[in-house]
């Protein structure tokens, strides 16, 4: 009986090795079973998290694409030949109206060198007039000295006499 006891605890021995292991392996399965709900509940974390950014980028792509389309439509109402050729006009004018006021200007810079040229000569014609007159009048009142000194050296001569 001793050794159908030390069979049956040799036996016993074997399972609870066995049992150990299983024991281990269910440990290390329940260990990576939790690691790969942990693993699983940040990837549907991050799944939502890029979902979301996803959807953000939709609708910022579709207000762009809303936008760009306005846009396109804006440029494409423009009628840039009627508009270049309206500017092209524009500048014609005022390259016309810079050039006339330019041959003005001219004209009357001429005309301005020959009225000062007129005045200088009707100045000087002037001048010449006004010292002739000075001459005149310097000889006239020299004249009169001469008379007046003569009257009164002769009216002197008289009363001696």
């Amino acid at each position: 009986m001793k050794e159908e006891i030390h069979k049956e605890l040799a036996a016993l021995q074997e399972e609870l090795v066995r049992l150990r292991d299983a024991a281990q392996h269910i440990s290390d399965a329940k260990e990576l079973a939790e690691r790969l709900t942990s693993n699983g509940e940040n990837l549907r974390s991050k799944y939502e998290e890029h979902i979301h950014a996803a959807i953000n980028l939709t609708a910022q792509y579709q207000e762009l694409a809303l936008r760009t389309d306005a846009l396109v439509e804006k440029i494409e109402k423009v009628d840039f030949p009627v508009r270049l050729d309206k500017l092209d006009a524009n500048v014609a004018g005022i390259v016309q109206v810079s050039q006339t006021t330019q041959l003005r200007l001219e004209n009357m810079g001429h005309d301005l060198r020959d009225q000062l040229t007129e005045m200088r000569v009707v100045i000087q014609s002037a001048a010449k007039e006004s010292i002739q007159q000075n001459k005149f009048i310097r000889m006239l009142i020299i004249i009169t000295l001469v008379i007046g000194l003569a009257l009164i050296g002769f009216d002197m001569f008289s009363v001696m006499h």
